[in-house]
């Protein structure tokens, strides 16, 4: 873990999320590149900024129970439920330990005594994230199966289901109830029941997990006592034929339903929840005053009396009991009181603090004398004047260095110095401040610009400049600019990265005046791929920005301060066409759309005159979610701590959770983390071995330099036959030394061989991932198969925007058969080309036209693994074999 986290990190966070919009952006107008930089690294919640002002909260421990697990053993608890949480099963077996001799949080043993207490109670939990929620409900459903079981129940059947609205929490209940169940051996099993679940499974996997229940035909053949499920699959268990058997033996014996994430459920999706539970009470042949109903949320409140009532309603309504039914249980944290002890240290400085205490307790020591860091930590104490979360800015003001510096060093600093002084070591250990972040990451939307080219709103910033043509930006939607005059969206060209900005021009009777465009909603997903690379998702030809027939709308470009054009008078309220200059007009250079080849209506760019669908010749600088992940998810994986083995695992262990808030999003998400993953790997891993190449003819070079001096001295002043030569030999000597340091070429079978038995990512951990999904990994060239793959992937388009080891100058792709070309037709030899001319021009065109545009055949299995778009590129037509003859 870094000493300096959160001063370090988020730092890190904003100027990384800058550079990396500025740079797949693209900009060629360098005032706009500096006055966006400049506008990004505001400081934190400022306009511009990617970063909101960060909240921290005190994450205190919470309140603990004066009895232990042991002493609830057989009085609240069943004796062997407490055996398996003591001593659980399986490989994750510490990590899911609950000691006999631990104390349980107050909410769990209040949660446990509600739900294991006398009538049929239902229970709200309400409590901050890591505060043991599951524990609240997953103990006493255990607890209650087990003493069923001992006091002779028979039979299989679901007795407990647990409802969670994405698979992903589904899934993260395995290892838990794994470690708790496997104790019992086969008596207590669960299943979790989702899409993914087989019709059969192989009986290895039952071999290995028999406490788990994991195909669909020993579900219905043998309902399981538990089972974790969503509301999804829930509903087709209800209706499907096939499905019934697990129904009729679990008739009667349902006596648990948990919802977890309850917060999700609002609205008309809390409606159709509260109409299913009731089915499922009615399919399993039971009724609500026989069911316990647990909810769980870390989100939602329940801090004064008022809002428990709500949250009491709440459950009540979904599971269809009286309110009295319903107790609200909620987390309270403790927080250990501070004790002044030995000197003040009033005059220590926070370096001074820093660089004089001797270890973490020691530090813990002279904090608590400090008054800064006594006043800092009043400030999240709500005993003490405070409360539990503050926001950075507050932090500062606290401080008495608001305003002093916009991106809080002193603060941050002192935040981590709090945060890394802990009293006492293991489960005695006291944190002096713990503090969890929030930190808010905004995206991209657009950005929109003032047309006027004497706009005074961008007076003393970067874009007040000749080389900018127009007036200030802005990066939050807005209608007007600073200086009163609408704003347009701005757009810049796919091919020459210049800038305009994009209108509609309205023609309204005799009048006519430029309008915002009408737009469209986009795919996130889509914002930061390259204008020619294909997708499954967009079809061709699907936006055209140009309607078709007749309209009084025509799509246009505000293109001010290019190649000489007339200019448009326009009103500077209203941007209506006027014919006589005054104070309130504005010239612009305006840009029409205008017939291409075919009599179509296109609209060229005005700098390079390319053109295209509008959609696809004209990029908005729009960038969702997904491409700052790539550069949030990296970035805070370098702040997380190593794994058990960092040097046996990719980045050295570290592990992170992410969620969205939508399944597709999840799955979309999911699937480019991991070909981002691939292809870092795959770029660290080609670049060590071409460094590592180079680096072996160190000893060369150095002998190439010194040989070139003792040359040099050699060489005399007069001229002659002796000077000549000596020249000659060093101008020999240093084109060599060029070459060796230009770095050693690898051939492409020498690197697939190199990646494939050298390259632990490669030849193991991705493998591993592709070999689960095609025996062709698995075979013993599949190694080799994977790196032509992810070689393929990396170098067989050379992308026009985004990021590559290609594109960023780090490795050159060259062509050995170009070196075999010897000769040149006669309409190239009297285009004036030289041999290494053509050379070079051919290479130019296997770099940016046959590579960028996927012209490369490919064997048809590699479709699957991100290859498709090798046989997919844009339709070419032939130029015609003739000229037409004019008359």
């Amino acid at each position: 873990m870094k000493s300096e986290f959160f001063s370090s990190l988020l730092p890190e966070l904003s100027t990384r999320a800058s550079r990396a919009t500025v740079g797949i952006l693209g900009f060629s107008n360098e005032p706009l590149r500096r006055h966006l930089l400049s506008l990004f690294s505001r400081g934190y919640g400022a306009p511009g900024c990617f970063l909101a002002d960060p909240v921290f909260e005190a994450t205190f421990g919470w309140k603990t129970t004066d009895e232990t697990m042991s002493q609830l053993s057989g009085k609240l608890l069943h004796p062997d439920v407490v055996k398996a949480m003591d001593k659980p099963w399986g490989e994750s077996a510490k990590d899911y330990r609950f000691p006999a001799d631990a104390k349980p949080y107050s909410h769990q043993l209040a949660a446990w005594c509600a739900l294991l207490g006398p009538g049929c109670q239902s229970v709200m939990v309400t409590s901050g994230t890591g505060s043991g929620k599951t524990e609240c409900f997953m103990v006493p459903v255990l607890s209650s199966i087990a003493q069923r079981k001992a006091d002779g129940a028979k039979g299989a059947g679901v007795q407990a289901i647990f409802l969670y609205p994405l698979n992903a929490l589904i899934q993260s209940q395995r290892e838990r109830l794994r470690a708790w169940t496997g104790p019992f051996g086969g008596d207590l099993r669960f299943c979790l029941y989702n899409g993914m679940t087989p019709e059969e499974a192989k009986a290895d996997r039952y071999r290995d997990a028999p406490n788990e229940v994991h195909d669909r035909a020993t579900l219905r053949d043998s309902p399981p006592e538990i089972l974790v499920t969503n509301p999804t699959m829930l509903e087709y268990m209800l209706v499907r034929a096939q499905d019934a058997p697990i129904l009729e033996k679990s008739k009667g014996k349902l006596g648990w339903i948990v919802l977890d994430e309850a917060h999700n459920y609002i609205g008309s999706q809390a409606a159709e929840l509260a109409l299913l539970l009731r089915r499922v009470l009615h399919a399993f042949g039971t009724s609500a005053d026989q069911v316990h109903f647990v909810a769980t949320s870390a989100t939602i409140g329940a801090s004064d009396e008022p809002a428990r009532r709500q949250l009491q309603e709440f459950l009540a309504s979904l599971a269809g009991v009286g309110s009295d039914r319903v107790t609200v249980v909620y987390g309270e944290r403790e927080i250990p009181i501070i004790e002044t002890t030995g000197d003040t240290g009033v005059a220590q400085t926070i370096d001074a603090l820093r660089d004089s205490s001797q270890g973490s307790d020691d530090l813990y020591k002279r904090l608590s004398a400090h008054p800064i860091g006594r006043r800092l930590r009043s400030l999240f104490v709500p005993t003490q004047g405070g409360r539990d979360f503050q926001l950075l800015s507050e932090v500062a003001t606290a401080l008495g260095s608001a305003g002093a510096d916009a991106h809080y060093r002193d603060p941050l600093k002192w935040l981590d110095l709090l945060t890394s002084a802990v009293a006492g070591e293991g489960r005695t250990a006291q944190p002096f401040l713990p503090l969890r972040m929030h930190v808010f990451h905004n995206t991209l939307n657009g950005m929109w610009a003032c047309p006027d080219p004497q706009c005074d709103a961008k007076r003393s910033t970067e874009l007040d400049h000749p080389d900018w043509a127009y007036g200030a930006v802005y990066t939050e939607e807005r209608r007007h600019c600073a200086c009163g005059v609408p704003v347009f969206p701005l757009v810049s060209c796919n091919d020459c990265n210049q800038t305009f900005l994009s209108a509609d021009l309205v023609q309204t009777g005799l009048s006519q005046r430029l309008a915002v465009p009408i737009e469209e909603d986009s795919d996130e997903f889509m914002l930061d791929r390259d204008p020619d690379e294909p997708s499954d998702e967009v079809e061709e030809g699907s936006e055209t920005g140009i309607l078709d027939g007749p309209s009084n709308r025509t799509h246009v470009l505000i293109c001010n301060g290019l190649t000489p054009r007339p200019s448009v008078l326009l009103k500077r309220d209203s941007m209506e066409v006027v014919s006589e200059a005054s104070e309130e007009a504005i010239a612009v250079c305006i840009q029409d759309v205008s017939a291409d080849e075919d009599q179509s209506l296109v609209l060229r760019c005005p700098e390079c005159s390319g053109h295209d669908m509008p959609a696809r010749q004209f990029r908005k600088p729009r960038l969702g979610a997904p491409f700052y992940l790539g550069t949030v998810i990296p970035t805070l994986l370098e702040y997380c701590p190593d794994g058990d083995t960092p040097l046996d695992m990719p980045r050295r262990g570290r592990r992170m959770i992410t969620f969205t808030d939508s399944r597709q999003g999840t799955a979309r998400i999911a699937a480019k983390l991991q070909q981002d993953a691939e292809r870092n790997a795959l770029r660290g891993a080609v670049y060590r071995k071409l460094v590592s190449d180079t680096a072996s003819s160190l000893g060369e070079r150095q002998n190439l330099r010194a040989e070139i001096e003792q040359v040099r001295r050699l060489v005399p002043q007069e001229d002659g036959q002796l000077r000549t030569l000596l020249l000659t030999q060093i101008e020999e000597k240093e084109s060599k030394l060029a070459q060796l340091s230009a770095g050693k070429p690898v051939g492409h079978e020498e690197m697939v061989a190199w990646l494939s038995s050298q390259s632990a990512d490669i030849s193991h951990w991705i493998r591993t991932a592709y070999a689960d999904a095609d025996q062709a990994f698995k075979s013993s060239k599949g190694s080799e198969l994977l790196a032509r793959i992810l070689l393929c992937r990396e170098f067989g388009r050379r992308p026009k925007r985004q990021n590559s080891l290609e594109t960023l100058g780090l490795v050159s792709v060259q062509y050995p058969k170009l070196g075999q070309v010897t000769t040149r037709r006669v309409a190239v030899e009297q285009a004036g080309f030289s041999l290494d001319e053509w050379r070079s021009f051919l290479k130019i065109a296997l770099d940016f036209f046959v590579r960028q545009h996927w012209a490369i055949q490919l064997p048809s299995s590699w479709q699957r693994w991100g290859q498709n778009e090798c046989s997919r590129g844009r339709s070419w037509r032939r130029p015609p074999l003739k000229s037409k003859r004019t008359s």
